[in-house]
């Protein structure tokens, strides 16, 4: 039987010409100091002689437990015995409410380790066959999609570089009889034992009864999570080519009609691949079923919306819009402004600007004295055509911009009269002729 260095040795050979290409020249390894990590940094050492590529270290301390520094300080020393650079970085790893301290931990070091590591460096992970499995039983039992059976990918973007799993296919015990032969030393985490974690529950008392039945349990469910990778990557690639055919004038909007030419499972994939592109989190199968129920099949007139964590999807007549949360800007903040300078409007994330040009947006000779900048409340008039008096609210309805945005759009007052909507419209009476250099109202 080929040894583990034998067995792992051609697929970093490999990865390393398949990633010369985007310059990666460094090994980073994720050292915790637990057994795992110490195989992969022995390893790791052992291979980069044989490759050339550098290597160093990362030690996150979450401070969770009274051993914290003990065993950053075991890290140091084994990394000073190798001639290893280590870094070791300091984090709060306590859960906030409504977290699990599982989460909350994972959440903490994954952001340091984005945070750290360079585009030229490979971070090294130690999970193996056996924590994919573990993986694979915990998303099976939140009802995860393929995507989430996936589990864990062997190599991905990461921050920066990339993060590589080289033990996915490599059974625990393996690690510990390497670890056994080259009488490597590491630290035990007691919290590895306390089942009131998931994982550790599944890890302890759940697996090994398992196991009693089917041995290779571990194998076949990452011959599983493989396969679901596959899956996944297949309704990516659908999901990917269908949605150009559905948006709307942005990115950020899609066209209810044509998303109904799909069947049901091809717009949820559509729908996914929609929020996973806008960098959000992906809405889970309960938001999803939201969404159709109380946002697609709501009345024509309606302006439902589906919230979660990430953001909002919200409907106005035949279209969907992705967005953030929004907030409201307070009915009694005002502001005086003229066009020749920016407007910062911070209560709505926004800033109103012009741009000097000829024939369009404000004449130029109404603005000297600048206007007042308000937000709308209900009633507001507008100068209209031959200064006669129109309601905001018909005037915004024509323009069809949708409802929760009509709140949220600067007025320009003259005279208490709305003169122009920040970045939509602007009064005949006040419009630069074809002549006139004027100011074009710009909302970004």
């Amino acid at each position: 039987m080929k040894s583990l260095f034998d067995r792992l040795l051609p697929e970093f050979i490999k990865l390393k010409k398949s990633l010369t290409a985007n310059q990666f020249d460094t090994y980073t390894v994720a050292y915790s100091g637990g057994l795992d990590s110490s195989v992969l940094l022995h390893l790791s050492l052992q291979i980069s002689k044989k490759t050339g590529i550098r290597l160093k270290a990362i030690h996150i301390n979450h401070g969770l437990s009274p051993l914290s520094d003990q065993w950053a300080q075991h890290c140091q020393w084994v990394c000073q015995q190798e001639n290893i650079s280590l870094q070791v970085i300091g984090v709060n790893g306590q859960s906030s409410a409504g977290e699990s301290p599982e989460a909350a931990a994972r959440h903490a070091r994954y952001s340091a380790l984005k945070t750290a590591l360079s585009s030229n460096e490979l971070l090294l992970f130690a999970q193996h066959q056996d924590d994919q499995a573990e993986t694979l039983l915990l998303q099976l039992l939140r009802g995860a999609g393929p995507k989430g059976l996936a589990s864990m990918a062997v190599i991905r973007d990461f921050g920066k570089g990339k993060l590589y799993r080289p033990f996915l296919d490599v059974e625990q015990k393996v690690l510990a009889e390497y670890a056994k032969l080259n009488k490597l030393q590491w630290v035990e985490d007691d919290s590895n034992h306390n089942t009131k974690f998931d994982r550790n529950y599944l890890r302890h008392q759940v697996i090994p009864q398992i196991k009693q039945r089917w041995p290779s349990m571990a194998t076949t469910l990452s011959r599983s999570a493989r396969l679901c990778a596959q899956a996944a990557h297949l309704e990516s690639r659908l999901g990917k080519k269908l949605l150009p055919e559905v948006l709307g004038d942005t990115a950020h909007i899609i066209n209810i009609d044509r998303l109904r030419q799909y069947e049901t499972h091809e717009q949820t994939l559509i729908i996914r691949h929609w929020v996973a592109k806008s960098g959000r989190q992906v809405p889970n199968e309960k938001h999803i079923q939201q969404l159709f129920g109380k946002v697609l099949d709501a009345r024509t007139d309606a302006t439902p919306v589906l919230t979660w964590q990430a953001g909002e999807i919200r409907r106005h007549k035949r279209h969907l819009y992705l967005m953030s949360p929004i907030t409201q800007p307070r009915i009694n903040l005002h502001y005086q402004w003229t066009p020749t300078r920016p407007l910062p409007l911070p209560c709505i994330g926004k800033q109103l600007d012009s741009k000097y040009v000829l024939g369009e947006g404000l004449d130029a000779k109404h603005c000297e004295h600048g206007f007042e900048v308000l937000f709308r409340l209900n009633s507001e008039q507008c100068i209209g055509k031959n200064g006669c008096l129109q309601s905001l609210k018909k005037i915004l309805q024509n323009l069809d911009i949708p409802p929760w945005e009509r709140y949220r759009l600067p007025l320009l007052i003259n005279a208490g009269h709305v003169i122009a909507v920040g970045g939509y419209w602007v009064s005949p009476e006040y419009q630069a002729q074809k002549d006139q250099w004027g100011y074009k109202l710009i909302l970004s």
